[in-house]
This record gives structure tokens, C-alpha cells and sequence, in this order.
């Protein structure tokens, strides 16, 4: 593959990440109002600032490589943000439900940057490779925190049941 090809390839990846951030933006606070769990409201708070702060570093980085990642397209990442929509206008929300969505649209950011963080790398653009680790690992410490949270749960659960 020739050099050049990677270019759409990671323009792409800047703009499902950027709708993914933008997307969960709105989606977070709505998710916060429901929970029953403070730890689980806690870290929705965080995921929040977290994800603010990826808007304005991708907006950041678009500028830098000159691509165009504002006028994206959203359609497909809002498949994934809108069944926890679906899921928030259901008769019973559960903390469980709420992590299960989380989780799914933390993995779906994990591979978007693991993705343009390839690209970035055959681009030969060692500035936005590394940025883009960063904002993956915030992506993958929050499935981290989010497991820990599922764990919390059981834990709590088995210790009421003796």
C-alpha cells in the first residue's frame, strides 16, 4: 500500500472517534441520572471530563494533519450510542445495563484509536501516533475501571448472600 492511501484511511478514524466522543458527551449525563450506584455515577463523571477533553485534543489533531473530521458523517457510531438510548427508554434500567453499554462503546473507541494509531504510524506521523495512545489509553482504562466496578457488584452481592 502506497503511503498516500493511509490518509483516508485515518481520516475515517478521527471521525468515528470524534463522533464516539461526541456522542457519548450527550449520552453521559443521561446514564448518570439513572444510576443507583454512586461508584458507577463517579465514574461516569470521569468518563465525562475524560471524554470533553478527547473532543477538543481530536479537534486539536485534525487541525494539526489538516484533515476535515467536523462535518463527519455519524451514522454508524450512532448505531452503537443509540441502543443505550433504546436502552435508558426501556421499562427497567439496571446498573449491570448500564456498564454492559459502556463497555461496548469503550471497546468500539479502543479499536477507532487502535486503528488510526496504524495508520498514523505507516503515515510516518510520530506526534499524532502518540497523542492518539494517549486518548487510546484512556479509552482502555476505562474498560479497566468499568470491569472493576462489574467486580465491585459481585463482590457486594456475595457478601450480602451469606
Amino acid at each position: 500500500m502506497m503511503k498516500n492511501d493511509f490518509k483516508p484511511l485515518l481520516i475515517e478514524q478521527l471521525s468515528d472517534a470524534l463522533c464516539i466522543e461526541k456522542e457519548s458527551e450527550l449520552l453521559l449525563p443521561k446514564l448518570q441520572s439513572v444510576t443507583t450506584k454512586e461508584s458507577l455515577k463517579d465514574t461516569l463523571q470521569a468518563q465525562l471530563v475524560t471524554v470533553q477533553s478527547s473532543i477538543e485534543k481530536l479537534e486539536a489533531l485534525a487541525e494539526i494533519v489538516e484533515v476535515d473530521v467536523l462535518n463527519a458523517n455519524c451514522k454508524a457510531v450512532k448505531i452503537i450510542v443509540e441502543k443505550a438510548h433504546d436502552y435508558l427508554e426501556a421499562d427497567t434500567v439496571s446498573d449491570a445495563g448500564i456498564l454492559s453499554h459502556l463497555e461496548r462503546i469503550n471497546q468500539y473507541k479502543s479499536a477507532v484509536y487502535n486503528s488510526a494509531i496504524r495508520f498514523a504510524r505507516e503515515l510516518n506521523n510520530i506526534k499524532l501516533q502518540q497523542e492518539l495512545q494517549n486518548l487510546s489509553n484512556h479509552a482502555y482504562n476505562m474498560i479497566d475501571r468499568l470491569g472493576r466496578i462489574d467486580s465491585d457488584q459481585s463482590d457486594e452481592r456475595a457478601i450480602n448472600s451469606l
